[in-house]
């Protein structure tokens, strides 16, 4: 006589050993570490400067949406393979990058091999990406040839003896009024144009045209400019921003390197904007103000890393920051060119935005930072 229920607890026992040795661990991680690869392919890379020295080298990452695929992706240098997951250069220049992974390509990055990078300071607190210090860009839109601008002239020296005025860079742009202003150039137009200015004196807070700022009362304007000043400080930074600057008339050159902290997810643009204090020509005055004789004009903008956007490039040449994330930026300007009168007299104006509600680039902190000086990241 056959029992079927002992062949029946056999078959029972046999279904469940290979069903475990199928299935494994319901809590074990997929080889690509848990990562989702429906995401988008990106080349990452640990600086976007580097020093001109064959040691300092940029590391790469691939990543497809959070999983790391750097060992199966090929990274390409220019349009030809490039077989390596570092670079570094004795040449300066900037070289381009991108990864293929699975018939994806990412988008380009670019890392820049430079020489004579001026050294950052050391960051007080390096693990943290909140709280920064936060700065109010104030841009005045002003000519020799103005003869109302001396209200704004006037109105910036009562509000620069406010509290206010310490969370306050004031940059001048200047276009031709009824005369040529000396002080007048591609990157200063392209900076009027783009804060909307068409009358002067006029003056614009955060490059946001709904804080413009136009009038003929000096006490007026002081009083605004502070309003404003606040209610762009209730909006809190959301980087932070270090910069090292050098320059010599013997090399005739300003070289400018920042590092950028990021706190929030988003996009970010930044630019690099040369002023020049002590700049010494006549004004035009038809207002009751009294101006100094000679008239010197300070903070007066000499050259701009970017005229298009004027807002400047991407941050590390890419879109879709993190919090947590650090960038590097390094641009140089010509003396010559950007017809400087004393070098000594110059400092560097570091701006980085990121849209707004309406998609526009905002302002989102700023730093002034002298020829041969440095900033240090600042927290409140």
């Amino acid at each position: 006589m056959i029992h079927l229920s002992k062949y029946l607890y056999l078959a029972a026992i046999i279904v469940i050993v290979v069903f475990s040795a199928c299935s494994g661990n319901s809590n074990d991680e997929p080889e690509n570490g848990g990562g989702n690869e429906t995401g988008t392919l990106v080349l990452r890379t640990s600086a976007t400067v580097i020093e001109a020295n064959g040691q300092d080298a940029a590391v790469f990452t691939v990543m497809k949406g959070n999983s790391d695929v750097t060992d199966k992706a090929v990274i390409y240098k220019a349009s030809a393979v490039y077989g390596n997951t570092s670079f570094s250069s004795v040449t300066e220049g900037s070289f381009q990058f991108f990864a293929s992974y699975n018939g994806e390509i990412s988008d380009k990055i670019t890392v820049q091999a430079v020489s004579g990078i001026p050294s950052l300071p050391s960051d007080p607190s390096a693990n943290t990406f909140e709280g920064f210090k936060q700065r109010v860009l104030a841009v005045q839109g002003t000519s020799t040839g103005c003869a109302y601008c001396p209200y704004m002239i006037s109105g910036i020296n009562i509000f620069s003896e406010t509290e206010r005025a310490a969370s306050t860079v004031f940059v001048a742009v200047h276009t031709n009024i009824n005369e040529t202003d000396p002080m007048t150039n591609e990157a200063s137009l392209a900076i009027i144009s783009a804060a909307g200015m068409n009358s002067f004196p006029a003056m614009v807070i955060n490059m946001d045209k709904n804080m413009s700022i136009g009038s003929n009362y000096p006490q007026q304007i002081s009083n605004t400019i502070s309003t404003n000043v606040r209610l762009a400080l209730e909006d809190p930074a959301t980087c932070g921003v270090s910069a090292a600057v050098s320059g010599t008339e013997a090399s005739g050159k300003v070289k400018v390197q920042a590092k950028i902290k990021v706190g929030v997810n988003a996009d970010y643009r930044i630019a690099a904007w040369l002023l020049e204090d002590g700049i010494q020509h006549a004004q035009a005055n038809s207002t009751d103000v009294t101006l100094d004789s000679p008239m010197i004009h300070n903070k007066a903008l000499r050259a701009a890393n970017s005229t298009s956007p004027v807002a400047g490039v991407l941050l590390g040449g890419r879109t879709g920051w993190t919090k947590g994330e650090k960038a590097d930026f390094f641009c140089e300007f010509n003396i010559a060119q950007a017809g400087i009168n004393n070098l000594s007299k110059c400092h560097v104006v570091i701006v980085v935005s990121k849209p707004n509600s309406a998609n526009r680039f905002i302002v989102d902190n700023v730093i002034d930072c002298p020829i041969n000086g440095s900033v240090a990241f600042e927290y409140k």
